[in-house]
């Protein structure tokens, strides 16, 4: 999966983001591309080197990122950021029990 999120990536800067659920960063990736070519090409009517090189430095990171991604290590972090929650609202709920007898 990173693999096919890596190259989609390198092909449209801010796919290889969305195949791995990070939608925001994929997002403003794909935007800042599309900043950078609307900047490029329309208000300072530069070359296409110019708009080639937006396109490799976004699609770089973009790939580069998606090739890194590790899904195992995303999985584990919403685990321990569900059970962290999971233990506060039972704190909470022990708070409420306490206060409860306190008033009795």
């Amino acid at each position: 999966m990173t693999f096919l999120a890596g190259v989609l990536g390198l092909l449209v800067p801010g796919t290889g983001q969305v195949i791995n659920r990070k939608y925001y960063e994929g997002l403003i990736i794909f935007g800042s591309w599309l900043l950078w070519i609307f900047v490029s090409k329309y208000l300072f009517e530069l070359d296409l080197i110019l708009i080639g090189l937006g396109w490799f430095v976004f699609a770089g990171y973009s790939a580069f990122d998606s090739f890194l991604y590790n899904p195992k290590k995303a999985r584990e972090e919403k685990k321990q950021l569900k059970e962290f929650d999971e233990m506060q609202q039972q704190e909470e709920k022990q708070k409420e029990i306490e206060k409860n007898l306190e008033e009795i």
